[in-house]
C-alpha cells in the first residue's frame, strides 16, 4: 500500500514574547509540531525567491496535510525528520524552514 505522507517531521520554533500594560516583555515560548508528511529531496537544482528578489537554493519541499498551527510557524523555524524510513543522513538532523505556503508546503534548507 503506497502512503501519502509517510515520513514523520518535528517543527520547533519560538513563539511571540508579548508585552503587559506596564510594558514589561515576557519572552514567547518553544512550540513543537510532529506531523505526518513526504520528503521530496530537490535533486534538480530549483531555486525559490526570497523576500526582496534573491534567489536561494533549497534541499527539500515537505508536504503536509493541513494544521492549523501552520500560520503560526515562523521562517527560519527548525525541522527535521524522525521516521526510520528518512536516510540516516538526514534523520535527527535540524533544517531550517525557508517557506510555508498555503497548501501546507513547506521549503527547507539543510
Amino acid at each position: 500500500m503506497v502512503t501519502r505522507r509517510p515520513h514523520t517531521a518535528v517543527i520547533t520554533w519560538s513563539s511571540a514574547g508579548t508585552k503587559d500594560a506596564n510594558n514589561v516583555y515576557t519572552p514567547g515560548s518553544e512550540q513543537t509540531k510532529t506531523a505526518s508528511c513526504n520528503v521530496q529531496p530537490n535533486n534538480s537544482g530549483r531555486m525559490i525567491v526570497q523576500n526582496g528578489g534573491s534567489l536561494i537554493n533549497y534541499s527539500f519541499t515537505v508536504y503536509f496535510d493541513y494544521f492549523g498551527e501552520a500560520a503560526n510557524i515562523p521562517v527560519n523555524a527548525k525541522i527535521k525528520f524522525t521516521s526510520a524510513n528518512i536516510p540516516l543522513s538526514y534523520r535527527n538532523k535540524n533544517f531550517i524552514v525557508l517557506q510555508i505556503t498555503v497548501g501546507q508546503r513547506v521549503v527547507i534548507k539543510a
